[in-house]
């Protein structure tokens, strides 16, 4: 008893000791965050100002394509400030080409652990995570603010795949706001696969902090100043809340065995050591904090933060980094426009509105109808004459000009070709007509300005291919129990699979095993357009070549059709691959197994019969060669021809109706050739009793035909068969 009050008075202090380390590390560590926060929003201020400005003004948001000085005066005056919006052509010419050409994550192995099946499972099963999330938003919405602003972000989440389920599945979701995210301004890749850590800040209203987390302590708190030095994390309108990935290193020793295998740990045989080396193991940990507090944590098992970065122009000067999109060179040629445009409609709608001379006491008494002579409609404008030194002076007139209408709009012109220099896109890009005549110009005129762009695109499918190798990574720990998935090819037809299941699948009439737990695979980015797109083209190009020569439909009429997006297309393909000569067929099913095995048992059970078939048939034909010919051997020879035929065109048949037919008419066939069989039996039990006993064969013979024609009766019978 002693002993446990002891222990008890011993258990409070250490207790205290752990709460207060506990409380010591979560305070570093948001401290640490906050740190971080501060060195990420300083290092790219002047990145993030310019980038937002860039974004404001291809929106033209509230008049931002007018400096607000030169705006407000020329309002006070009356004066026109139009916005004639140039950009947004010149942003979705680049943003809708990469829509119309999405890169293709494609999966490969790398090791003896990996196969191709399986890659080709994880790269299927990738597209079902893309087009399970809607994966296209999250590309799309980054590649728009990479052309507008310079950076755009995506990111990979894991989340259970339903409510009441405990299996989860990986997704690809937009970054709304770019501004939101804050990385490791030390990084040095180009997709930031270097960098130490991330933060994705979120400031909501109070009463919405306190619906999401009412039972966290700041949503206890009735005044925010005890947060210490993060005023701008808490206040009494916002809470702020961080999504923070950092990575823990730890120096550790590993070890090369003797039979090249790695290990971390120490073998306690050491003569199996070859060799030793010391690194550092880092491991990647997420949680969600605010000023005081962290409100959930979890560690991630891949070795790169699932946050995507997607980035414009990018260039270092001075070591300062540069960060731009295609607006940003566009803006003065654009204000230029604005101003021309503004310009000429101002010039134009004055001028008919030229002022009148008149002499002094000229329109005395008629002032009213001379002030409204360029807003109303008079009939008859009166004056006074008036003589200067006794000569009569002229009736007013009006001041007419010749307004710059031409060079303003010549300058409107030289602003517009401005827009698409600094952009790098053309007439031809755009969709306007020009000097091209051939498809084969007008294509080579839009590749320019693909070409000047291209490395807008190129940057998004680095990303994707960033966002590949995260997936590859994450895959194994997320689907890592045996369970059936959806994977979808890259024609988007989906198959139902199983992975990390001993029981597999057969597949092409063989047993696949997927194991997405084993081996080391790699990402790559397939360029060129879209399935879809080579679908239209292949579509095209087949119909020239059918055109130019037209035998070719004979063989390749299925591959035009079953690429036609049209309805009833595939039904038409699979006729016009039945009608293809049987070569051509026979090559189309060359190393093809895709036959179940019952079914492959019952085709080779077939095949044994066409063998014995041919084989009677043969000792038939033989007999007639004999100079046995009679009219029972001809029609043994003829049902089993036909029996034949039947029997491979059962083969061939797919439907289970014309199989029925056939499967009908071999019946009757057959019935017939044992009938026939039976006859010859009783045909040749006569003719063997009659070589043993002829006098008692032939009398017998005798008394039951009366002509001694047995034989010829049976024979005879036996051509009569129905």
């Amino acid at each position: 008893m002693g002993s446990e009050v002891i222990d008890s008075s011993k258990k409070k202090p250490v207790d205290r000791q752990a709460e207060e380390d506990k409380q010591k590390s979560v305070a570093s560590l948001i401290q640490s965050a906050m740190d971080r926060f501060d060195e990420s929003a300083s290092s790219y201020s002047s990145i993030r100002a310019k980038s937002l400005d860039d974004i404001k003004f291809s929106h033209n948001d509230d008049n931002y394509q007018w400096p607000q000085v030169i705006w407000q005066e020329r309002i006070k005056w009356k004066r026109p400030c139009l916005v004639i919006n140039q950009i947004p052509k010149f942003v979705r010419s680049v943003t809708n080409e990469t829509r119309q050409n999405r890169p293709g994550i494609e999966v490969h192995p790398v090791d003896s652990g990996a196969d191709v099946d399986t890659a080709e499972v994880i790269a299927g099963l990738i597209r079902h995570i893309e087009y399970d999330s809607d994966a296209s938003i999250a590309y799309d919405n980054a590649s728009d603010f990479q052309v507008r602003g310079g950076f755009g972000y995506f990111r990979i989440l894991a989340d259970y795949s339903n409510p009441l389920s405990f299996e989860q599945d990986l997704k690809i979701k937009r970054i709304k706001n770019p501004f939101s995210v804050y990385y490791d301004p030390d990084a040095q890749e180009p997709d930031y696969s270097d960098a130490r850590y991330c933060i994705i800040v979120e400031d909501m209203s109070v009463e919405k902090y306190k619906s999401k987390y009412p039972n966290s302590k700041l949503a206890g708190l009735s005044s925010f100043s005890a947060t210490g030095n993060a005023e701008q994390w808490a206040t009494k309108d916002n809470i702020r809340t961080a999504e923070y990935f950092y990575f823990e290193t730890e120096d550790k020793e590993i070890y090369q065995l003797t039979d090249g295998t790695v290990v971390d740990k120490k073998p306690q045989d050491e003569t199996l050591i070859a060799n030793s080396r010391m690194t550092q193991a880092k491991k990647l940990k997420w949680c969600k904090l605010n000023a005081i507090e962290i409100l959930e944590e979890t560690d991630l098992p891949i070795p790169y933060i699932p946050v995507i970065p997607v980035i414009g122009e990018e260039c270092d000067i001075d070591g300062k980094r540069m960060i731009k999109g295609m607006v940003r060179d566009a803006q003065d040629p654009q204000k230029q426009y604005n101003f021309m445009a503004s310009a000429q409609t101002e010039t134009i709608a004055l001028a008919p509105k030229s002022p009148f001379v008149a002499a002094e006491g000229q329109i005395e008494n008629y002032e009213g109808i001379w002030k409204t002579a360029n807003t109303e409609n008079h009939s008859v404008l009166p004056y006074k004459p008036v003589s200067l030194e006794g000569h009569p002076v002229p009736a007013p007139r009006r001041e007419s000009t010749e307004p710059a209408v031409q060079a303003i709009t010549q300058a409107r012109r030289e602003s517009a070709e401005d827009l698409k220099s600094v952009t790098g896109i053309y007439d031809a890009s755009l969709g306007a007509r020009s000097n091209e005549t051939s498809g084969k110009a007008i294509r080579a005129r839009q590749a320019e300005g693909d070409t000047q762009n291209y490395h807008y695109g190129d940057n998004l499918r680095r990303s994707i291919r960033a966002c590949g190798r995260i997936l590859v990574a994450w895959i194994p720990y997320i689907y890592d129990t045996a369970r059936t998935i959806r994977i979808l090819g890259e024609d988007m037809a989906s198959k139902v699979v199983k992975i990390n299941s001993g029981e597999g699948d057969f597949e092409e009439g063989q047993k696949r095993i997927y194991n997405v737990l084993q081996g080391k695979y790699d990402v790559t980015i397939s360029n060129g357009p879209a399935f879809n797109t080579k679908r239209e083209m292949a579509v095209d190009m087949y119909g020239e070549l059918i055109q130019s020569v037209p035998e070719l439909f004979k063989v390749a009429g299925d591959l035009l059709v079953g690429n036609m997006d049209l309805p009833g297309a595939p039904q038409l393909a699979k006729r016009l691959k039945k009608m293809m000569p049987p070569e051509i067929q026979a090559m189309e099913n060359e190393g093809k197994g895709d036959v179940p095995p019952e079914i492959q048992q019952q085709m080779a059970q077939m095949a044994q019969m066409i063998e014995q078939m041919t084989q009677a048939l043969n000792k038939a034909n033989n007999e007639l060669d004999s100079n046995h010919e009679d009219n029972q051997s001809k029609e043994r020879i003829a049902l089993l021809n036909s029996q034949t035929q039947l029997t491979i065109a059962y083969m061939k048949a797919e439907s289970d109706e014309s199989k029925a037919i056939f499967m009908a008419e071999m019946q009757s066939i057959t019935s017939r050739l044992n009938r026939l069989n039976a006859l010859e039996d009783q045909q040749t039990q006569a003719e063997m009793a009659a070589q043993q006993n002829p006098v008692d064969m032939a009398s017998g013979s005798m008394s039951q035909n009366g002509n001694g024609d047995m034989a010829s009766g049976a024979s005879s019978a036996a051509s009569n068969i129905p």
